[in-house]
């Protein structure tokens, strides 16, 4: 079988959650499987500086590479279904979308797509108007109801496909995304970049929360030791003001520290040296960092809400995320009892484990081929 995987996601530049499923996804998927024939498929109109050389060392992976506008590539998709992928290539007989995106396909080539969360059906003043538009112009409901098989990161994904788009549940396989097992170590103490710490790591954006965070740190301040601090690691998204409004107007803005995007190397010091890992997002697929910090044994705070429940239930102390005496009830709790902190550790580190990336490649590719073998 020839199979067709559409990395145009990774060609942006990002590095959100869709961009660490993929890279780790298709990397693992490669490693197992030497039988069926890969087509990497990306499109940039500029000479796009992602390395597709580390997968090119299998003799059953070719790259297609075009450079066409993507606006123009994308109408083209949106209004004439066409240029079709799989003869764009040369042929395939699959097509794997790992996240939404504009695309067209033929007939006889079968279609599977991930879909990793549909906050933007959950509450749109999360998303500026560019990205609302852009969700718009995709028709992920029209998507999702035309391709063949659907692989969702979570049983609460599955259940949002279900009830907000109709989609058959048994087009929907679950395959939770993995984590890289080799972040699991006992905390080393080495070049620890701040003392005493309470983290937020990711995007600095309204669906995360932070104003919310900050406030529940604010309340929970005076009850702990002087020397507290909040580090929020992540880059400034989207409507940034109004984390920025909460930071400055905090009378703790001094324990305050914001990071700015931080490299792997940084992320996981971090991750190792923080007392608690708060994230109280309103709405996540999956939720990468809470599994992160879970493996590099640091105790967590999380949002009952959407996929936590699901995926972090077992280790982590859920918080209502509108309620923010409960964060800092939470946050005082947590940080304050180190038995608690240490019983949360080790259930973290059990917990982890059944995430692996190898796990996610071996259901991915049981589903690709039998999604094949069951064309007729």
């Amino acid at each position: 079988m020839t199979i067709i995987i559409d990395l145009r996601c990774l060609t942006s530049g990002g590095r959100s959650g869709v961009e660490v499923y993929t890279e780790n996804l298709l990397t693992h998927l490669l490693a197992i499987d030497q039988q069926n024939n890969y087509k990497i498929f990306t499109n940039s109109w500029r000479q796009s500086t992602y390395n597709f050389d580390k997968w090119l060392k299998y003799k059953n992976v070719s790259l297609h590479q075009f450079h066409w506008p993507n606006k123009l590539l994308n109408l083209s998709f949106k209004l004439l279904s066409w240029p079709k992928i799989d003869q764009w290539v040369g042929g395939a007989d699959a097509c794997f979308l790992p996240n939404l995106n504009f695309s067209a396909w033929s007939k006889s080539s079968r279609s599977i797509l991930t879909v990793h969360d549909l906050s933007f059906e959950q509450d749109k003043r999360f998303f500026s108007v560019k990205r609302r538009l852009w969700h718009k112009l995709v028709g992920p409901k029209k998507l999702c109801q035309k391709v063949d098989r659907i692989l969702a990161v979570s049983g609460n994904t599955k259940q949002d496909l279900v009830q907000k788009y109709q989609i058959n549940s048994q087009k929907i396989s679950i395959v939770y995304s993995g984590l890289k097992q080799a972040i699991i170590k006992s905390k080393s103490g080495y070049n620890r970049p701040f003392k005493n710490f309470i983290l937020f790591l990711g995007t600095l954006e309204p669906r995360k929360n932070l104003a919310g965070l900050i406030f529940a740190f604010n309340l929970a301040k005076t009850s702990l030791l002087r020397d507290v601090k909040l580090v929020l690691a992540g880059k400034a998204g989207w409507r940034f003001q109004a984390t920025s409004k909460a930071y400055l107007e905090s009378p703790y803005k001094d324990d305050i520290i914001l990071t700015g995007e931080v490299s792997e190397a940084t992320k996981r010091r971090l991750l190792e040296a923080a007392k608690v890992l708060v994230y109280p997002s309103w709405y996540e697929g999956f939720g990468f960092p809470v599994l992160e910090a879970a493996a590099a044994g640091t105790a967590v705070i999380a949002s009952s809400s959407s996929s936590f429940p699901e995926i972090a239930g077992d280790f982590a102390l859920l918080v209502d995320p509108s309620n923010i005496m409960e964060i800092s009830q939470a946050i005082k709790v947590v940080y304050g009892d180190e038995q608690l902190r240490q019983n949360m550790i080790e259930e973290g580190k059990l917990a982890v484990r059944r995430f692996s990336w190898q796990k996610t490649a071996k259901q991915t590719l049981d589903i690709l081929n039998s999604s094949y073998e069951n064309r007729y």
